[in-house]
C-alpha cells in the first residue's frame, strides 16, 4: 500500500513540475518579445470610464491600474498561461482512455506555444484577455455540471469578465447569458439554492447589458467601421456603390479616404474621413443606419460575403474574408516575434495551404457530428456542447465581419479567438474519435 501511495505522489509531483515549467517558460518567451503599441488605438485602453466609454470598463480599469506597457505584457502572460493550464486540466477528463488523455495534454501544451497564440500577449490591446477569458469559458462549457452550483457561479463570473474586455465580446456575452437563462428556466430542476443562481444571473445580465449598451452607443467605433466597410468592400461593386450613393453618401469622401491611405498624414484613412463635416452631415441623415439597411437590401452580401466576397466584388480577394481570418498569417508578424518554435503545424504559412487547412477543419466538424450521430451512445452531451460553442464562434465571426474587420491586421486580430477556438475544437474532435475507437477495440479485445 505504501508503495502505491508513493508512486501516486510521485506521479502528481511530476505532473505539477511539468505544468510549472510550462508556466515559467511561456512567461519568459512572451516577456522577451518587443511590445506592440498601436499608435491609433492602444491609448484608448488607458481611459477608464464606467458609462458611455469608447473602450469597455473592465479592460480600461486593468490597464489604468497596471499603468505601464511592461506591466500589462507581464499580466497578459500570467493570465494567458493560467488560462491554458485551466483549459488543459478542466478538459482532459472528457476522454476516457488515459493514453489519449496524456497525448491530448501534450498536443494542447505544444499548441499553446504556437506563434499566433503567443503573439497577442505582447500587444497593448484587448485580444490577449479576450482569448484567455474565452479559453476558460470553453473549458467551463465542456465540463459544466448543472448540479454543481460552483460551476454556475464560475461560468457567470468569467462571462462578465469576458464581456467587459471587448465591444464584440459584450454582444456575444449578452447572447450567451440569454441562452443560459433559457437553460436555467427549462432545464434546471427546482432547488432551494436555485434562487441564488437566478439572482446572480440577473445581476450578470444587467452588467453585460450595460457593456453591450456602451458598445453599440459608441459613435466613434460605428463611424470608423462604417467608413472602413464602405471603402474596402462596398465601393468596388457597382450595384453596392449605387445603393451607397442613393443613400446620399458624398463621393468626395472616397477621394479623401484614398489620399489618406496613400500618404501618411498622421491619422488613419477612416479617421480622416469621419473628421470631415460632410461625413457628419451624412451620418446624421443616413449614415447611422446605413450598414443595417445595406445588409437587409443585399442578402447575398450578408450571407455569402463573409466567405465569398471576391466572387461578389472582383476588386477584393480572400484576405478580406473570414477564410483569411480563420487561417491567420504567421508571416505577418515576423518582425514582432523573435523566436521560431516548431509548434506552428496548425498554422500553415502559404496562403493556399492555410485555406485548405481551414476547409479540412470544417470538414472534420461535419465528420465528427456524423460520427456522433452513428455512434449515438458515445458522449452525446460533449457533442452538443461542442455544437453550441461552434454556433457562438461562427456568429462571433460573422458579427465581427459585418460591422468591422477590415483587411490586414484588423481582420487577423478580430478573428484570432475564433481561429484558435476552431483549432481547439478540431483537436478535441479528433481525440474524441480516437478515444471512442480505443474504447471500442479494448472492449472488443476483452470479449475475445
Amino acid at each position: 500500500m505504501l508503495g502505491i501511495k508513493i508512486k501516486r505522489i510521485n506521479k502528481i509531483n511530476y505532473y505539477w513540475v511539468i505544468l510549472t515549467a510550462f508556466f515559467i517558460v511561456r512567461i519568459i518567451i512572451v516577456t522577451k518579445q518587443p511590445i506592440y503599441f498601436d499608435e491609433f488605438d492602444s491609448s484608448y485602453y488607458f481611459e477608464f470610464k464606467i458609462f458611455n466609454a469608447f473602450r469597455l470598463p473592465i479592460i480600461t480599469l486593468l490597464f489604468s491600474v497596471l499603468k505601464t506597457n511592461g506591466n500589462i505584457v507581464i499580466f497578459h502572460a500570467l493570465v494567458s498561461s493560467l488560462s491554458w493550464l485551466f483549459f488543459l486540466i478542466y478538459t482532459k477528463d472528457i476522454f476516457k482512455n488515459k493514453f489519449i488523455r496524456l497525448f491530448y495534454q501534450i498536443v494542447i501544451l505544444l499548441f499553446s506555444f504556437s506563434q499566433i497564440v503567443l503573439l497577442r500577449d505582447s500587444y497593448i490591446l484587448s485580444e490577449s484577455l479576450t482569448l484567455s477569458s474565452s479559453l476558460v469559458l470553453i473549458a467551463c462549457t465542456l465540463n459544466f455540471n448543472k448540479n454543481k452550483f460552483f460551476h454556475h457561479y464560475m461560468f457567470l463570473f468569467i462571462l462578465v469578465i469576458f464581456s467587459g474586455v471587448k465591444s464584440t465580446n459584450s454582444i456575444i456575452g449578452l447572447l450567451i447569458i440569454f441562452s443560459y437563462l433559457i437553460f436555467l428556466f427549462f432545464v434546471m430542476t427546482r432547488d432551494s439554492k436555485l434562487h441564488k443562481i437566478y439572482l446572480i444571473s440577473i445581476l450578470s445580465t444587467l452588467v453585460i447589458g450595460s457593456f453591450a449598451h456602451s458598445s453599440v452607443s459608441s459613435e466613434i467605433t460605428a463611424k470608423l467601421n462604417t467608413s472602413a466597410i464602405i471603402n474596402y468592400r462596398i465601393w468596388g461593386n457597382d450595384d453596392w456603390k449605387s445603393f451607397l450613393l442613393e443613400k446620399n453618401y458624398p463621393p468626395e469622401l472616397r477621394t479623401i479616404w484614398r489620399d489618406r491611405r496613400q500618404y501618411n498624414l498622421g491619422e488613419t484613412p477612416d479617421q480622416g474621413v469621419i473628421n470631415e463635416k460632410i461625413f457628419q452631415k451624412w451620418w446624421d441623415r443616413d449614415g447611422e443606419t446605413f450598414l443595417i439597411d445595406f445588409m437587409l437590401n443585399n442578402p447575398g452580401y450578408t450571407i455569402f460575403g463573409p466567405i465569398f466576397l471576391p466572387i461578389l466584388n472582383s476588386k477584393t480577394d480572400y484576405s478580406y474574408t473570414l477564410l483569411h481570418g480563420w487561417a491567420q498569417d504567421p508571416r505577418a508578424n515576423r518582425e514582432i516575434l523573435r523566436f521560431d518554435l516548431p509548434t506552428n503545424v496548425l498554422w500553415p504559412e502559404e496562403r493556399i495551404y492555410s485555406y485548405i487547412f481551414v476547409f479540412v477543419v470544417l470538414c472534420t466538424f461535419s465528420f465528427y457530428f456524423l460520427f456522433l450521430t452513428v455512434m449515438n451512445q458515445y458522449q452525446q452531451n460533449i457533442g452538443e456542447r461542442i455544437a453550441l460553442i461552434l454556433t457562438f464562434v461562427f456568429f462571433w465571426s460573422y458579427f465581427s465581419w459585418w460591422f468591422g474587420s477590415k483587411p490586414g491586421d484588423d481582420i487577423l486580430r478580430h478573428q484570432e479567438m475564433p481561429s484558435v477556438t476552431l483549432r481547439l475544437i478540431f483537436l478535441i474532435s479528433l481525440f474524441q474519435i480516437l478515444d471512442y475507437f480505443t474504447q471500442y477495440l479494448k472492449s472488443h479485445f476483452c470479449k475475445d
